[in-house]
């Protein structure tokens, strides 16, 4: 019970803080959301215009993990999605997305990670690979 507290809080705090710092640029390959049309599973970072570092390392790790480990596989794609801007309201909507969220999905079926991510990104990135890589994989199997 006050595992789950704290990890409540933390997920409150983290989410209170993004709104007040401005992102940073990862550098790292994002597939264009026309780009990833054909892909079978779709890794999502959803973000607003501002992000705390929590955030930001969030995307990191999620995009570096989706980069590392299924480079060159084409049923898989990283979208980064600034939920702010109208263009992506539909997937906002889809995924019921009101802060940094990360979401993997195929057409039919999706699992939020937000949470666990939040809960890991700071002192178990390790685990969070091994999330985004089992639930990418679980869907490929699919």
């Amino acid at each position: 019970m006050i595992k789950r507290t704290f990890l409540a809080i933390a997920v409150v705090l983290a989410v209170i803080s993004c709104g007040q710092s401005q992102s940073g640029q990862s550098g790292q390959k994002s597939a264009s959301l026309s780009e990833a049309d054909d892909a079978k599973v779709k890794v999502y970072y959803f973000h607003g215009r501002m992000r705390c570092p929590t955030c930001v390392n969030i995307q990191e790790v999620v995009q570096n993990t989706v980069n590392d480990n299924f480079a060159g596989n084409e049923d898989v794609a990283f979208l980064e999605v600034d939920f702010s801007d109208r263009a992506n309201a539909h997937l906002a909507d889809k995924y019921e997305i009101a802060w940094s969220s990360v979401v993997i999905a195929t057409e039919d079926e999706h699992t939020n990670i937000t949470e666990q991510a939040f809960a890991m990104v700071m002192n178990n990135p390790e685990g969070l690979k091994s999330l985004v890589m089992a639930e990418t994989q679980k869907f490929l199997d699919k």
